[in-house]
């Protein structure tokens, strides 16, 4: 990839962080069991502890068991392996962006789509409000083209772009096609506002790329509007 590019790392979705979870549990309990019996001489108490579970298993979690030990470790080990083929998928889930266009890895894909830049016809921009103990936010920066939408926000929180580069690359794509209609928020409501604040430069982060594309939206441009922000209470 060369400097000119642009890469969006769209795993700011929960299921990478679920995916890594569940494989982190087993992995880091491996290696704190060999690395405290090669440190301190603790393998003969791993052992004895091991052998008091599996006497006292069937026992101990009887009501969340399918029966047996065995049948649980093998729903365990299915888990883990599960995890690891949607880490693995979730890993190579971008968006890249070049002088040529646009190519979208989608998940649980093996190939990679390009848009033209041609093909790109509207971008819009919207935030979803959830009622998730007191509300929730999630910023959304729809490309849509030809062949799909993509969102290169998804979300706050892991592989969240910032607004510079969400902004970089606007004035990429209006270089290369000015008849992009793109459509923003008048003004931030109270409720948008408090609910931003529970995120760390949240608030700071859209009301930069909601000016910038008012700006843009002002500007001679054809096709631009501006539109109020999507809002769903679930």
């Amino acid at each position: 990839m060369s400097a000119a590019d642009m890469l969006f790392n769209l795993t700011g979705n929960i299921i990478f962080g679920l995916s890594a979870f569940f494989m982190w549990i087993p992995l880091s309990f491996f290696l704190l069991r060999h690395l405290f019996s090669a440190m301190f001489d603790m393998e003969d108490t791993f052992k004895y502890y091991r052998k008091k579970y599996i006497q006292n298993y069937k026992h101990m979690y009887k009501p969340y068991s399918f029966g047996s030990l065995k049948a649980d470790m093998c729903f365990c080990y299915a888990t883990i392996f599960a995890a690891a083929v949607v880490f693995c998928f979730s890993i190579f889930y971008h968006v890249r962006v070049t002088d040529g266009g646009i190519y979208h890895k989608r998940f649980f894909a093996f190939r990679t789509e390009k848009c033209e830049w041609a093909d790109v016809r509207q971008i819009d921009f919207c935030l979803k409000l959830r009622n998730y103990k007191g509300g929730s936010a999630e910023p959304q920066f729809l490309v849509q083209c030809a062949n799909g939408t993509v969102d290169l926000w998804g979300g706050f929180g892991m592989g969240s772009p910032s607004a510079q580069d969400l902004i970089l690359f606007t004035d990429l794509l209006l270089t290369k096609n000015k008849d992009v209609r793109i459509s923003t928020v008048d003004e931030l409501s109270e409720d948008m506002l408090r609910v931003l604040a529970k995120y760390t430069n949240g608030a700071a982060e859209v009301k930069k790329i909601n000016t910038y594309l008012k700006e843009v939206i002002s500007a001679p441009h054809n096709g631009c509007e501006s539109d109020a922000f999507t809002e769903v209470d679930l």
